[in-house]
């Protein structure tokens, strides 16, 4: 993905991926699997498309489960 930047930090309970787009196109996500992360920061109002919008900046959550739950 030109013009992006992503990375994540985890810890016991979840997984935080930060994407970043720094260019002024539409950036189409065709190299991040999102399954199971949920948008919990935005700079867009609606950020729930699989593109990433010009100088878009979002932060996903993935909680992983429980030991009980595997």
């Amino acid at each position: 993905m030109t013009g992006t930047s992503a990375y994540t930090r985890e810890n016991d309970d979840a997984i935080a991926l930060v994407v970043c787009n720094f260019s002024e196109k539409v950036i189409p996500n065709t190299k991040l699997d999102l399954t199971g992360y949920e948008i919990v920061l935005s700079n867009y109002v609606k950020a729930y498309s699989e593109n990433f919008l010009p100088y878009d900046a979002r932060l996903y959550i993935k909680k992983k489960p429980n030991i009980g739950e595997i």
